[in-house]
């Protein structure tokens, strides 16, 4: 009989899986991550990729005694920036899929990234502690993927880059926060998130418990 497995001890850099909605970065950039917020009644971006499932991440920091946070990836279930709210458009970075490393404004991993069926895959550089545990690293035909020290240097340049431009609209525009959140609740499968996020909790308190017995 095999001995289980070790459990997965992320590390910056690592590019790991995470069960998560891709609105938990938005939930905590619209402060809307603490008790009594308020979601919304109805969804139409359900179709685009939001809900819970297995996503990759970056891992942003992982030392021992402290939250892990992470960055999330998401496909936007190949819809087109075009067609989501404007708060997605501006928190998605391309992650690159072809020969040049440094083709546009994009972040690379090692090996390349490949997304089956051809869909772009893009980074959301809001950086978060997620409910879930991490579960492994994400495996290209058994190679980890990994984003080297170079690449975490550029997510670190995207976080701080576009989240001043944000906080820039946000004082210089009366009502920006508010109007973006409003659009972004309209189109997210917010209330179905919040449903999810709690049983999540609720879930990695158990796995927590009955890691320590």
């Amino acid at each position: 009989m095999s001995a289980p497995a070790a459990p997965y001890i992320p590390e910056p850099g690592h590019i790991a899986a995470i069960h998560s909605s891709v609105l938990a970065p938005f939930v905590v950039l619209f402060d809307m991550d603490k008790p009594g917020s308020q979601a919304s009644e109805d969804s139409s971006l359900g179709d685009l990729g939001t809900g819970l499932k297995f996503r990759p991440c970056i891992v942003m920091s992982a030392a021992p005694g402290e939250e892990v946070t992470i960055c999330i990836m998401t496909t936007w279930g190949g819809a087109s920036l075009a067609q989501l709210p404007d708060v997605y458009q501006h928190f998605s970075i391309v992650v690159n899929q072809g020969a040049d490393d440094y083709a546009g404004i994009v972040v690379n991993t090692t090996p390349t990234w490949q997304v089956k069926g051809g869909r772009t895959q893009y980074l959301i550089p809001i950086a978060y502690a997620p409910c879930w545990a991490l579960h492994r690293q994400w495996m290209k035909e058994k190679v980890p993927y990994v984003a080297t020290p170079e690449q975490m240097d550029r997510v670190d340049w995207f976080r701080y880059h576009l989240l001043r431009i944000w906080m820039d609209c946000r004082d210089s525009e009366p009502g920006f926060v508010a109007e973006e959140q409003r659009k972004w609740l309209v189109c997210s499968s917010h209330k179905r998130y919040h449903a999810n996020h709690s049983d999540t909790k609720r879930i990695e308190r158990r796995n927590m418990k009955s890691n320590a017995e």
